[in-house]
């Protein structure tokens, strides 16, 4: 099961979207929620499992996956989207928040996007994780 939740206070349209995450016991899955409509239909989301970092449209469209970069228990991890005019991307950095993992290339995306205010979220699949530090620059 996935379990989906987005802040009403850190909105935005472009920028740098992050958070730090760390799972718990039993979970598939964690990411960063980016750019996320009201209804949670619109937007993006950077995953890290333990098959790997994958960068997905909110309706489960895989735009870019690195199954060499898999989540380890227990260590912290900083996630990252990124809006840009017409394009979106991902990074999975370690936890002292500069050393890069894995990051996607820039994916086009739809004009749409660019005037669109969206949401930071997170998202959680199977068992429990920790965030903190949601922040949009």
């Amino acid at each position: 099961k996935r379990a989906l939740a987005v802040s009403k206070q850190l909105t935005g349209s472009q920028g740098t979207w992050r958070c730090r995450v760390r799972a718990g016991e039993g979970a598939e899955a964690m990411g960063l929620v980016f750019q996320a409509g009201p209804e949670r239909k619109q937007g993006f989301a950077c995953l890290l499992t333990a098959g790997g970092a994958r960068l997905e449209t909110l309706q489960g469209q895989v735009l870019w996956e690195d199954p060499k970069c898999s989540r380890q228990p227990a260590t912290e991890y900083v996630l990252e989207g990124v809006v840009a005019t017409d394009r979106v991307a991902a990074r999975v950095l370690a936890a002292d928040g500069e050393t890069v993992l894995s990051a996607s290339p820039d994916v086009p995306g739809a004009e749409s996007n660019n005037a669109r205010d969206g949401r930071l979220g997170v998202v959680m699949c199977g068992g429990a994780g920790e965030f903190r530090g949601g922040e949009i620059e």
